[in-house]
């Protein structure tokens, strides 16, 4: 977490808080997606049926929760 907040500080400046928090959780997709493929394949008609909430779990875990630190000054 102390990395997040020293990122956050000095990167402000640079980048809006919500465009670093966005590609910081993206790069960290990317990163997982290798070991994470096959159980997200075998979980697809799981992931469709509750994409929604899905989507509203993570936009706030990653938006919200990501984003605040990086608004603190």
């Amino acid at each position: 977490m102390a990395s997040n907040l020293v990122v956050a500080r000095g990167g402000v400046e640079f980048v809006p808080p919500i465009s670093l928090a966005f590609w910081r959780w993206t790069l960290v997709f990317l990163i997982l997606l290798p070991f994470t493929y096959l159980t997200l394949k075998k979980n697809f008609n799981i992931i469709k049926k509750e994409y929604k909430k899905l989507f509203f779990l993570g936009s706030m875990g990653c938006g919200v929760c990501g984003a605040f630190p990086f608004f603190s000054r």
